[in-house]
């Protein structure tokens, strides 16, 4: 069951054209060589684009495929055509089981019917019954949390009371498939995590998600998978850290206008640093990508080297976030260090990073580098990963004076459990 694919996409193409006369004319064309059994054409006619050309991917049972890409680059198209609004020029699309998205603000909301009535249009248009939408509809209220307006017109919801709306009209149904676009993103942070926790509950009954934001956290935190896309075609396909990371520094990149990224933080300097390379101290020169913990009371010591594009003299902020692989926060902490560095040059941070109370198993730490005024100079999903081995854990559990806990970020909203972070050694090479 696991197993089963309810999403085939296959070589799928979609073109449009800037011109509306010529496209509403092609549109008529194509509609007249398909009721002749014409096949419509592989060629770009005047004013036409490629939005998505030769896009194939394979989503089975419970896995989360995080789009990113810059505006423009077909996410959203790629949506369209998994939920039938529009029809591919090339390729083929297979879905199995029922469908539930939230691809445009209000789609399928008529905005001068109130919530109430909307809720049973929708939710009919989705496949439930009127004594199935009976069952769940104080729960889809309760989710969206528009109680008190849920009989006024839809006219007069915020952005944000509508896309609530929508989202949990889109979950109570119980979807095999759910496709969600940025709409997600007009919501407040509570509802946020409200929805994380709704898609990770969603994924567990077996639903396969499609998921569309501009968010890194939102993809990190729910896709299993990401795919980027750049001007309609894959990019890079592959686990969500890598992908992430590597689509986070191709915008700061494109921030810039150069391939060295550039980020204003001070009157009169600009600094970038690149991450190369990460070494266990105590093993120099080897680029590590696992450290065991058999003892979580010695903590992880790490050098890590970096090179700077500009020229660095500042005070910044290194930000550390211990997660688990299912993408769930643990354990956040945050130091200050001056870093001068030269244009060019490479140099070293060794940074040391006290661990909570953990349970066995693989986590990872996710490094940021932030300059005061709020621009981010480094940002890495993978820093490392944490293999904590069970020895490690009972020693713990031995010595411990407070219960053994693992906190999810995601599921409180008060927070995390505090990272003690420590620069034990600052060095220049250059």
């Amino acid at each position: 069951m696991a197993e089963e694919v309810l999403i085939h996409v296959e070589g799928v193409s979609k073109k449009f054209c800037r011109d509306l006369k010529a496209s509403l004319r092609y549109g008529m064309a194509d509609l007249a060589g398909e009721l002749i059994g014409r096949p419509r054409t592989d060629h770009l006619r005047k004013s036409e684009f490629w939005a998505v050309q030769d896009v194939s991917f394979t989503l089975r049972r419970g896995e989360c495929l995080g789009l990113l890409g810059h505006n423009g680059a077909g996410k959203t198209t790629i949506l369209r055509m998994l939920n039938g609004l529009i029809k591919p020029d090339k390729g083929r699309v297979e879905m199995r089981g029922r469908v539930g998205a939230l691809i445009a603000l209000g789609a399928g909301f008529d905005p001068i019917l109130s919530g109430r009535e909307n809720v049973y249009v929708n939710a009919s248009v989705l496949g439930l019954t009127s004594r199935e939408i009976d069952r769940r509809f104080d729960e889809i209220v309760d989710f969206a949390d528009i109680k008190d307006f849920i009989d006024m017109p839809l006219q007069s919801y915020s952005s944000g009371m509508a896309a609530r709306l929508g989202f949990a009209v889109a979950c109570a149904v119980e979807p095999d498939i759910l496709l969600v676009d940025e709409v997600l993103a007009v919501g407040d942070h509570s509802f946020r995590l409200k929805a994380q926790r709704a898609l990770r509950e969603a994924l567990e009954r077996g639903t396969t998600v499609v998921i569309v934001s501009h968010n890194l956290h939102d993809i990190s935190g729910t896709a299993t998978r990401c795919i980027w896309m750049d001007h309609g075609t894959i990019r890079m396909d592959g686990d969500t850290s890598t992908v992430s990371s590597e689509y986070l520094h191709a915008q700061t990149q494109v921030a810039s206008g150069t391939k060295a990224a550039l980020f204003e933080y001070s009157p009169n300097r600009r600094g970038h640093v690149v991450l190369t390379r990460v070494e266990q101290v105590g093993h120099p020169g080897t680029h590590v990508r696992q450290v065991q913990v058999d003892d979580l009371a010695k903590g992880i010591d790490l050098e890590l080297h970096y090179t700077a594009m500009n020229d660095v003299h500042d005070e910044v902020v290194h930000a550390i976030n211990l997660v688990t692989r299912g993408t769930m926060y643990i354990a956040r902490g945050a130091i200050s260090s001056r870093i001068d560095a030269r244009a060019n040059e490479p140099f070293t941070l060794r940074v040391h990073v006290d661990l909570p109370d953990l349970l066995p198993g693989r986590y990872r730490l996710e490094h940021f580098t932030w300059m005061p005024g709020g621009d981010m100079l480094e940002g890495v999903l993978d820093l490392v990963e944490v293999e904590v081995v069970p020895q490690a854990s009972l020693q713990r559990l031995r010595t411990a004076h407070t219960p053994f806990f693992l906190e999810k970020m995601t599921d409180n909203a008060k927070g995390s459990v505090p990272l003690r972070i420590s620069m034990a050694n600052s060095t220049q090479t250059a």
